[in-house]
């Protein structure tokens, strides 16, 4: 397995288009567990940015991780 290069992927770009879809980060959303229809919004918003969808959601898991930890260490 290689290590996906997540550097190029414009992070401001990135948490706008993810914020227009509630259903990759609300587990409370129908669509939530629907891994198909999550790829197919990752393969778009990496078309968008013009980086791999992949690197995208790398990029956007590492950001949710490092938020979750600053906001556990603020308690």
């Amino acid at each position: 397995m290689s290590k996906i290069s997540v550097g190029k992927v414009p992070v401001e770009r990135l948490i706008v288009l993810i914020t227009e879809h509630i259903e990759i980060y609300d587990m409370s959303n129908a669509q939530y567990h629907n891994t198909h229809h999550k790829k197919s919004i990752w393969k778009q918003i990496g078309l968008i940015l013009e980086c791999p969808w992949d690197a995208c959601q790398a990029k956007w898991k590492y950001l949710r991780d490092m938020y979750r930890r600053q906001r556990k260490e603020e308690k």
